[in-house]
């Protein structure tokens, strides 16, 4: 069968780190010497492969299913096996597409994958701002279909990037209003058996995850009391504050290069880290 013809919709996040194009600005042919080409060739990668190897670290431990599930005790072995995912991966330079087919009816597979999307999205910003890799990102659900594996085509992508590109502006995680659609919709799947129980907790436990940031936007809400009770436990306060201070050194430097547009980004982003503060200092 012709792939064209396999048609279904998806979700996908777009992950771009920030920052990357300003370390080729002016670039061109290859010089004479290398030495300095190397130095921002190495830094740049190093960056991309941080992005990358972090994204499957961070889902691999998220994959250990949250404590917010009550699933009773007689069922566990049977939830080891509701673990499954169909994330798949496509890499764009200094970019990350992941994403997971929603053929069929919303079951523990594709909740899983939605759940990575969302989780794993959100850790990589805190923990982007903390190390000074900031990232930005967009998740959205639309139709797509699979060109080849691992190369996914259509109106999902275009989507998750304009979200990416065009809405977020600065480090955060903007999450389209079909996700949340699809996610109310999962809530209501019928059924006792373990399978039924798990999607709709799953995708309850998703929808706890978003806020709406001061703009109105749907976004990761990565610092909120769900994040920061279920997935983000085993962090400190002094990684927050690490957040916070590349945060402010932003504002600072964007004031010195009288870049007011970078600057109302960034304060907008101190707002928010303002408003969560207090659940990060206990």
């Amino acid at each position: 069968m012709d792939n064209i013809e396999v048609l279904s919709n998806y979700a996908a996040a777009f992950i771009d780190i920030l920052g990357q194009r300003d370390q080729f600005r002016g670039c061109g042919l290859l010089p004479e010497s290398k030495d300095e080409i190397l130095t921002i060739a190495r830094r740049t990668i190093e960056v991309v492969r941080w992005l990358q190897a972090s994204f499957q670290d961070f889902y691999s431990v998220l994959t250990n299913r949250p404590e917010a599930l009550n699933i009773p005790k007689e069922h566990q072995r049977e939830l080891q096996n509701l673990k499954k995912t169909g994330l798949k991966f496509q890499r764009f330079s200094d970019g990350l597409l992941v994403y997971q087919s929603l053929l069929g009816d919303p079951r523990p597979e594709v909740i899983n994958g939605l759940y990575g999307l969302i989780a794993t999205c959100g850790n990589l910003c805190l923990i982007g701002l903390n190390q000074g890799t900031p990232i930005r990102a967009g998740i959205d659900v639309a139709w797509g279909l699979e060109l080849n594996d691992n190369e996914l085509y259509g109106c999902v992508l275009a989507k998750a990037y304009e979200l990416e590109s065009e809405i977020a502006k600065y480090p955060r995680i903007v999450v389209g209003e079909h996700v949340r659609t699809y996610l109310s919709l999962s809530m209501k799947v019928p059924g006792n058996d373990v399978q039924s129980t798990f999607t709709r907790q799953m995708a309850s436990f998703c929808l706890r995850l978003l806020g709406k940031d001061s703009d109105g936007n749907i976004i990761v809400d990565y610092l909120g009391p769900v994040f920061r009770k279920y997935l983000a436990s085993t962090l400190e306060a002094t990684d927050y504050r690490s957040a916070y201070s590349y945060i402010e050194g932003q504002i600072a430097h964007a004031k010195v290069v009288r870049n007011k547009e970078l600057q109302q980004r960034y304060e907008m982003l101190k707002q928010y880290f303002d408003t969560n503060r207090s659940r990060w200092h206990n």
